[in-house]
């Protein structure tokens, strides 16, 4: 796949539909233009590594099992969107709607969650090690299973940063602090 490749929401979904899965670094072009052209899209195993997609609104589209590698998504609207298994190791996410998003199993490594909207999402089994977890209210947070809720114990956070991040509990942590199990 060329790097530099850029494509419109709709020529990305019609390519997709059409058999192609990877898209690693695409540029979005004028993805304003259609804003709801990826909306509840069935875009699962989707190859998004290291592309360039600030504001993408993929409102309730299916990306499970997605490899998103390093993408570059701030301002993202994903709101109820499917990410289980969903690989976005080292992605931006900064002040993204995650609201309501199934991050069931998803590697989040390294990921900047900057100021994230995560209430009612499920991030049960997450890998979130090292990322920036700065500026997030974790206390709204769904769980897929009772004996996670108020804790830190449903994914994994080893070495990731609290700073000014409402923990599940409620707990204010004013940080800088790197969570160590």
């Amino acid at each position: 796949m060329n790097l530099t490749l850029s494509l419109t929401p709709r020529e990305l979904l019609a390519r997709y539909q059409a058999g192609e899965r990877n898209f690693a670094g695409i540029r979005w072009i004028e993805p304003n233009n259609d804003p709801e052209a990826l909306w509840g899209a069935d875009l699962s195993g989707i190859i998004l590594s290291g592309a360039y997609l600030p504001g993408v609104k993929l409102r309730e589209a299916n990306l499970t099992g997605a490899k998103m590698v390093g993408v570059y998504m701030p301002d993202a609207d994903l709101t109820l969107a499917d990410l289980r298994e969903a690989n976005l190791t080292g992605a931006t996410l900064k002040r993204a709607c995650l609201e309501c998003v199934d991050l069931k199993f998803a590697n989040l490594e390294a990921a900047n969650l900057t100021g994230a909207n995560l209430d009612g999402a499920d991030l049960t089994q997450a890998k979130l090690a090292f990322s920036n977890l700065s500026q997030l209210d974790l206390s709204q947070l769904g769980f897929s299973s009772p004996f996670y809720e108020k804790t830190l114990d449903a994914f994994i956070v080893a070495r990731a940063l609290f700073w000014q991040t409402t923990l599940p509990n409620g707990q204010l942590e004013p940080g800088p602090r790197y969570y160590e199990v």
